[in-house]
């Protein structure tokens, strides 16, 4: 049996595992649209602050989904996830936010939320304070009551 380097074995186990793509720190980053265009109806268009800014006028909490490319399962929630009724009604709650990751607007966010891998979805309080963190892809039902239970917690 032939054997392949630990860089390429290690590659092939991350692609391997289900929900989360780990973030490869030093590799070159493409430059692409902080602000991704959403198919589905309801998505900011906007920055990041902007978004925040629009959360602090609607008094709702920002929904930021930080995603790359190359990432199977964010391309998974894109595709299974984000369309579903159920999830754009919850979302329609929150100001959602999708930014490519490794875009100038979104290197600032992954390493002020330390982020470790993709996707990484954050829920954001108008003041920049991270408030619940959901990482790795998650079928509709589940990230429907994973928002609500946060939405839940922080409007108390």
């Amino acid at each position: 049996m032939r054997r392949l380097p630990c860089s390429l074995a290690c590659l092939a186990l991350l692609l391997a595992l289900p929900g989360a793509c780990s973030v490869e720190t030093g590799s070159s980053r493409s430059a692409g649209a902080g602000s991704a265009s959403k198919d589905h109806a309801g998505w900011f268009e906007g920055s990041f602050d902007d978004g925040l800014e629009q959360a602090r006028a609607s008094s709702k909490l920002a929904f930021v989904d930080l995603w790359t490319s190359w990432c199977g399962p964010c391309k998974r929630l894109e595709q299974v996830t984000f369309p579903d009724p159920a999830v754009q009604a919850e979302l329609a709650k929150f100001v959602a936010l999708s930014i490519d990751a490794e875009s100038p607007a979104g290197e600032p966010l992954m390493a002020r939320y330390k982020i470790a891998g993709y996707p990484t979805m954050l829920v954001v309080a108008p003041d920049g304070r991270e408030v619940g963190r959901i990482v790795g892809f998650k079928e509709p039902a589940v990230l429907v009551r994973l928002l609500e239970e946060i939405r839940t917690r922080e409007t108390r």
